[in-house]
């Protein structure tokens, strides 16, 4: 649309230089921007008009004068026509700083979550770690508390042993000796009977 109305302006003043500088003003992609331009493009060149029509009819003006004129005329209309074409370069350049920025943003705010991400699974594991060595520090007491009572059925099964041996060992005497005896007894008896 902006390309079609930049032609029948163009048609209507019948400048090519119009053209050329509205088709680098429609890659600004800015309809208030290239407007603005175009109007104070036509200004100018209705200005440029004004200025040559009083121009002509003085007939009192020198023709330097008027050449003068001419020139700075035109050496507005080209610094200006620059003007715009510095003009569409800065907005493109600021398009893709603009586009830049953006793509900064949304991967500083990625980080930002991994970073989130990070700090909740270290809370996690911090609580993990901590849950495990409480389960550490019980198992340990459990095993120390086993270990004790292991110890100490040890020592009374060893003295509880060892009380039966020496009861084993009285046992053991009393037989033998009940055994002398019977003997003893047989062999008198045996004697006796002979």
């Amino acid at each position: 649309m902006k390309l079609k109305m930049t032609r029948i302006w163009a048609k209507k003043f019948g400048h090519i230089k119009k053209v050329v500088l509205c088709r680098q003003l429609y890659l600004c992609k800015s309809l208030d921007i290239y407007m603005n331009a175009f109007y104070h493009y036509y200004l100018m060149h209705l200005v440029k008009m004004k200025v040559i029509r009083q121009i002509t009819r003085r007939q009192h003006w020198s023709i330097d004068l008027e050449h003068q004129l001419k020139e700075s005329l035109a050496n507005l209309e080209a610094n200006q026509i620059a003007a715009y074409y510095q003009l569409a370069d800065w907005l493109a350049d600021i398009e893709s700083e603009v586009a830049h920025l953006n793509d900064e943003i949304q991967r500083k705010t990625q980080l930002q979550d991994k970073l989130v991400v990070v700090c909740k699974t270290k809370q996690a594991a911090l609580a993990v770690q901590a849950k495990a060595n409480s389960v550490l520090k019980d198992s340990q007491n459990a095993i120390n508390a086993a270990t004790a009572s292991l110890q100490e059925l040890r020592d009374l099964y060893e003295t509880e042993l060892n009380r039966r041996n020496e009861e084993n060992a009285i046992i053991d005497e009393v037989i033998h000796i009940f055994k002398q005896q019977v003997l003893e007894m047989a062999n008198q008896t045996s004697y006796g009977k002979k």
